[in-house]
Parts: structure tokens; sequence; C-alpha cells
């Protein structure tokens, strides 16, 4: 565990001497229980900073729940924001990667590539990192496709994060299946 301050709510102007402004950014500084960057995924800390507010400030409506969750870099942030609140994150992915991780694409990762099943898996990875953060009674993996999931999905939903497939198709198949859940 790096324990190191990833992320803060406020932004913080180093050269303003205003002691108010300097305790509110201390006291809104959040602390990461694993080294970010190491965890593999295309998520700025920007947004992973949207990410746990906007989750945070919904969590009284329901449980969270993320499509896509490749190694569980979005994952850690959201879960942080129901830890928090004494809330749930559900994250959906088959974790067979999307169509740029696949062998000769551009993001096509070889260490997550399974060479005796001849495909990509990232679930091992997302594990390790949700259970290195402290996370695992708090994130619940579904291993399985969105939509197949949503058939079944009966519960109330207070957050619904898409970044599942990355075509226009995908992602509009995603918040169909699941928008009605909000």
């Amino acid at each position: 565990m790096a324990g190191n301050i990833q992320f803060c709510r406020l932004r913080f102007d180093p050269f303003d001497s205003n002691l108010l402004n300097d305790f509110l950014y201390i006291l809104k500084m959040i602390k990461l229980p694993i080294e970010i960057d190491a965890v593999k995924g295309f998520l700025l800390p920007e947004e992973g900073e949207a990410l746990y507010n906007i989750c945070l400030e919904v969590s009284p409506l329901g449980p969270a729940l993320e499509i896509g969750s490749y190694c569980g870099k979005s994952a850690i942030y959201l879960g942080l924001a129901c830890l928090e609140s004494n809330n749930t994150l559900y994250t959906i992915d088959h974790h067979r990667g999307s169509e740029e991780h696949q062998p000769g694409e551009d993001y096509h990762d070889e260490k997550l590539f399974d060479l005796e099943r001849n495909q990509m898996d990232s679930f091992s990875e997302f594990r390790k990192n949700i259970e290195m953060a402290g996370l695992s009674e708090t994130v619940i993996p579904i291993v399985s496709s969105s939509l197949v999931v949503a058939k079944n999905w009966t519960g109330p939903l207070g957050m619904v994060f898409i970044d599942g497939g990355h075509s226009m198709e995908a992602a509009l198949d995603d918040y169909r299946a699941w928008s009605s859940h909000i």
C-alpha cells in the first residue's frame, strides 16, 4: 500500500497564503490505498476524482454499477466512495477486453493474454488490484456481459458508469439496458 495522496476535491493554489484555503485543502485530501499509477488503465487522476465525487454524492440513492472494469482503476475510485458511504459497487465485465485490447491492436497487453486459452483475460489483475486496495468486501465483480446481467437485474441503482465497449453502438446498448435502473 502506497499511502500517497493522489487527489483532492478542491484545487490548491500553492501561492495563496489564505490559511482557510490551506486548511480546506488538507481536510479534503483523500489517500488512495494503492499506488494508482501502477494499476493498468487509461483513467486520468482528474477523471478518477470526478467519479469518486459523483459516486459519493449519489450514494444515498443506492449501490453503484460500473460497466467495463478492465484492471480496476476506476473501480478503485468508485469503490472508495462506496466504502466511505457504506455502499456497494457492482462491476460488470467479461474481462476479455474491448476491441482495442485484442492481439494486433494498439492497446493489446501481452501480460494480460492467456496463451493457453488464446484470449485476453484481465480478471486476475482486476481482483489483485481490488484486494490490494482493501475493497474486496465493497466491490463485487460480475464476470459477464452487461446485457446478459441487465436482463435479470431487478434493484434500483444510485449510479451507472458505462465504460465497456467503446463503440457508439455498444455504449448505447449499455445505456438502453441500464438507464431504467437509476
